[in-house]
């Protein structure tokens, strides 16, 4: 036998003859492979290194024991025989035609990961199939590898080591510590210093400081990766690749430290992996040292962005274990899941291949899988996808505002369309395909399973998503004076008389003036003689039994009594009423008398000087929901216990200026953010609401500057229709440049 191993070998062991498959020879193992073990899960494995293509493989330590064997001369019968009489627990679990079968699969998967020595017609055919697989894998990812875009530079193995020797003080315990304890202290000077020198938004947000902040990100970012690749030096491992990449249009810089897997110890994986995070924190610890006692200025304004990016960014996006970052690889190894994604993910799909096509339990991922790990699995692969669209959808909401200043959105739509393509379309797609097909080759009742399961699962999901729901708003509130009420005619009209003057106090519905417009009330007559005149030609038409003519007046007859009824009811209007009563404030309305009114201008103010409205300031996604009518509850600070009844008497307008009642104020207790300018003038940062309730069966005891707490019903509205709106304000972005 040679050394080499023929492309009929390729196939699988289906359709081949036991004769066959004993007589078939495994490719020696490559002399250059570095192998570390490690213990997972109660379980020994071999980690293997390919030093050429720097891959990492996990596998069984008694796998790569058994592989160990291969040597390119000794056929899979005579392995399976030597195995047997070494290992004796392998020839009671398998037999030994299950041991010639093992050795098949062993020889198929070392040939597949590229680690044995092979050449004549069996590479040539392992790379047209390396080939096919890679054209597959590129058949689709095109659509969503624009998302993350990476490129080497070069080998800085050479380069850390030099590091290493002048820096290796700091992997010493002492120093460990006495960094704990600068990060504690300077948390704590922050949080008590914050307030006093604390950031301005209006500053935070603009232009300038974003571009700051966007380059001391990337800067914070290459220390961190240079301290991945020097604590991978400290342990032991190589660190072959540095280059630069881009995730979500994000420049950043990255260092290759999966040299990392082959240590034995986790605790060393898990210190390569927070590695960046710790140095992070030592820097926003020292920063938070420089930041406090600079003046205000440019300086300040450059620490406060280093100090933020150094640790709220760096929790927020490297520790998260959704994305594949620092906190995905420490709790891949704390868990002892490897892969953790890839194969939440799988199983994820299997579970449900499974369940909707009534796939055998064997083709399941989740039966080769820890029980205890398959809720985690199953939690992490919703959690990690969901999180994924969400920063998509995120860059490109963004990307989206910033092309369509220049006409160019189309871009944006664009990758949003690639993106849900490649993320959800042709992958759900190609599920239902493989299910369906599957099925259909079972044949019988495999077919009809999935799609009674299918229907019944479209229909729960399509039931809950239709369910009504009312929707309320919590918000802070503040008692104010009522506002006055305008009285202004809806016709126009010449003021015949004034019933009222300044001081006058009315009750609720009283007359203030009366309005007189002649052509309407021509009108009024002129349509009144017409529809007598028609009710008698109708009558007249029903005597002479003429049936056309009936139909002719009683069609006229209904037209005419609509146009009278409108008539009458705008003559009506010409009586101005003030509707919430209280006292008359124009001057000198007797002087009006004979003088012409638009409709709509103002003839008079009338406010009740006891009467208080409830100021509510409103987001523009709580604005939506609150109609006139609304129903509320008060509840007032000064008299804890006690709701008081509401309604919505104005519905939420848009705030013309930027002041605000100082209750309001978030720094006061309230729910709006803002600022102070220069001048000392508090301003808003956000876009405010403004509705205004009152209180049912009268104020009571309630005063103007009193604050409190408010609930307002919204209005019904679907689950569906809940959640789409909620995720759409989860990811817009709120651009204040």
């Amino acid at each position: 036998m040679s050394g080499t191993t023929g492309p009929s070998e390729l196939v699988p062991a289906a359709g081949v003859s036991p004769e066959q498959l004993a007589a078939r020879v495994p490719p020696a193992l490559r002399r250059d492979l570095e192998v570390a073990r490690q213990r997972y899960q109660e379980q020994t494995f071999a980690v293997i290194k390919d030093p050429v293509s720097l891959r990492y493989l996990r596998i069984p330590w008694q796998d790569y024991e058994l592989a160990k064997t291969f040597d390119g001369v000794k056929s899979q019968g005579v392995l399976a025989a030597e195995w047997a009489e070494r290992f004796p627990e392998l020839r009671v679990e398998y037999g030994a035609e299950g041991l010639v079968h093992k050795a098949d699969a062993l020889r198929r998967d070392v040939f597949g990961q590229h680690l044995c020595e092979i050449g004549g017609e069996a590479s040539v055919s392992l790379r047209g199939h390396q080939r096919e697989v890679r054209r597959k894998a590129r058949r689709y990812s095109w659509l969503t590898s624009w998302f993350v875009l990476r490129k080497s530079v070069y080998d800085p193995d050479a380069l850390l080591t030099a590091l290493h020797g002048r820096l290796r003080f700091l992997f010493t315990p002492q120093v460990f510590r006495w960094s704990l304890v600068l990060i504690a202290l300077s948390a704590v000077l922050f949080v008590v210093n914050f307030k006093e020198a604390g950031i301005d938004p209006g500053w935070f947000f603009s232009l300038p400081n974003l571009v700051l902040l966007y380059v001391s990100f990337f800067v914070l970012k290459v220390v961190h990766e240079f301290a991945h690749g020097l604590s991978c030096k400290h342990y032991g491992g190589e660190v072959q690749e540095i280059g630069f990449m881009f995730v979500a249009f994000q420049p950043l810089f990255y260092v290759n430290v999966t040299d990392a897997w082959m240590f034995p110890e986790k605790r060393k994986r898990i210190a390569v992996m927070a590695a960046g995070m710790y140095v992070e924190m030592v820097l926003a610890a020292l920063l938070v040292l420089v930041w406090l006692p600079l003046a205000p200025g440019f300086a300040k304004n450059l620490a406060m962005n280093l100090l933020l990016v150094a640790s709220i960014a760096t929790v927020a996006f490297n520790a998260n274990p959704l994305m594949r970052f620092d906190g995905y690889y420490i709790l891949c190894d704390l868990l002892e899941i490897p892969n953790l994604q890839v194969r939440s993910r799988r199983y994820f799909g299997e579970r449900w291949r499974t369940f909707l096509f009534g796939a055998p339990p064997e083709e399941a991922a989740g039966d080769v899988l820890p029980k205890r790990h398959r809720r985690i699995f199953a939690w992490y692969a919703v959690l990690s996808s969901a999180y994924l669209l969400l920063i998509i959808y995120s860059m490109l909401r963004l990307l989206d505002h910033f092309l369509d200043k220049f006409g160019l959105s189309f871009i944006g739509h664009l990758l949003a369309g690639m993106a849900l393509t490649g993320m959800l379309v042709l992958p759900i797609g190609m599920f239902l395909t493989r299910g369906f097909r599957d099925a259909a080759a079972r044949g019988g009742h495999a077919l009809r399973t999935p799609l009674v399961r299918l229907g019944l699962a479209a229909l729960l999901i399509v039931g809950i998503l239709a369910l009504p729901w009312r929707q309320s708003v919590r918000r802070s509130c503040a008692i104010e004076l009522a506002t006055a009420e305008v009285i202004r005619p809806a016709v126009s009209g010449f003021v015949r008389s004034v019933a009222v003057g300044e001081g006058a106090r009315l009750a609720p519905g009283a007359v203030v003036a009366q309005l007189e417009n002649r052509e309407l009330a021509n009108r009024v007559r002129s349509l009144a003689i017409e529809r007598e005149w028609l009710a008698v030609a109708r009558d007249a038409a029903v005597a002479e039994g003429a049936a056309s003519s009936v139909r002719d007046y009683s069609d006229r007859l209904a037209q005419v009594e609509i146009g009278l009824a409108e008539a009458r009811r705008q003559e009506s209007e010409l009586t101005l009423k003030t509707a919430q009563g209280g006292v008359v404030l124009t001057r000198k309305l007797a002087d009006r008398v004979g003088h012409g009114l638009k409709a709509g201008d103002v003839f008079a103010l009338v406010m009740d000087p006891e009467a208080v409205e409830i100021l509510v300031p409103l987001e523009e996604k709580q604005a939506r929901l609150i109609r006139v009518g609304a129903r509320a509850e008060v509840r007032v600070r000064a008299f804890p216990g006690t709701d008081l009844p509401a309604v919505v008497v104005q519905a939420p307008l848009k705030s013309i200026d930027r002041a605000l009642p100082a209750a309001l104020a978030a720094q006061r207790g309230g729910d709006v953010a803002t600022t102070i300018d220069k001048t000392g003038e508090e301003l808003l940062l956000e876009t405010v609401y403004y509705a205004r309730l009152r209180v049912e069966g009268g104020a009571g005891n309630l005063r103007p500057g009193m604050t409190g707490l408010v609930r307002i019903e919204g209005e019904w509205k679907t689950v569906g229709g809940i959640l789409r709106q909620w995720f759409l304000d989860a990811v817009r972005v709120d651009y204040r440049l």
